[in-house]
């Protein structure tokens, strides 16, 4: 099979339609992992992109390399991982987000080239691992999640969701699920949205900074009575 690629309309307007045509195209596409088409084409994309990383350094320990990505380029660093013949079998063994200050001085990352720090308050952190290779890869990406104002505000902050990996990975659907309840995060594309712990409807984020301790309700099981009962927390010094 001859492949081609425009070459010409890549160089007019910088690869974007190549990036135009992933994004709409993702929700439908069916990737045939051991495919060596599907591999060659994200190897193009990948050595493409002049400014795919936004910061890339290793940790102290030679067997640990860690990514700064931004949530554009999430998705084709992950797929190339996914389908590189170099870097054998990888597996996802964790994924967890925290919060950062709003203030760009303790921002731990120089992601001013791309987004300013007035955008980001989430950096979410995809841990993967190859046996045979005995290498361990961190990507880490950033997100703006907000849960003041009206519904309307928070759902177009939201707009800045993470496409999810759950079908090319079955560990990511546990974990994506997770970080999505704890930290009001939205993957893009993702069939498997229930909550694990919070009452379905409830959008608010425990771990997140802004999230209110006193005033709501409580919900255990009172063994004195049998039966389900309901409290306000209340913080007692």
């Amino acid at each position: 099979m001859k492949i081609s690629f425009s070459s010409s309309v890549g160089r007019a307007q910088g690869w974007k339609p190549w990036s135009r045509w992933f994004e709409s195209s993702l929700k439908h596409l069916n990737l045939a992992m051991n495919s060596s088409l599907t591999k060659l084409f994200f190897k193009y994309i990948f050595l493409k992109t002049p400014f795919l990383f936004v910061e890339n350094k290793r940790s102290s320990s030679s067997n640990e390399v860690m990514l700064f990505l931004t949530r554009k380029n999430l998705i084709y660093t992950i797929l190339h991982l996914r389908t590189s013949s170099v870097i054998l079998y990888p597996q996802l063994i964790e994924m967890f987000s925290y919060e950062i200050p709003q203030n760009s001085s303790s921002l731990p990352l120089n992601f001013s080239a791309n987004e300013s720090s007035s955008d980001i308050n989430t950096l979410v952190v995809y841990n993967f691992v190859t046996i045979q290779n005995e290498k361990r890869f961190f990507l880490v990406t950033t997100h703006k999640t907000n849960l003041t104002g009206t519904s309307l505000e928070k759902k177009k902050v939201n707009q800045n969701w993470l496409y999810t990996i759950e079908n090319y990975f079955i560990a990511a659907n546990w974990l994506e699920r997770e970080v999505a309840e704890f930290f009001n995060i939205s993957f893009q594309f993702k069939r498997d949205i229930r909550n694990l712990m919070l009452q379905y409807g409830d959008t608010s984020a425990p771990l997140l900074k802004m999230y209110p301790v006193v005033g709501l309700k409580e919900y255990y099981f009172n063994s004195t009575v049998q039966q389900i009962t309901q409290s306000f927390l209340t913080l007692k010094m």
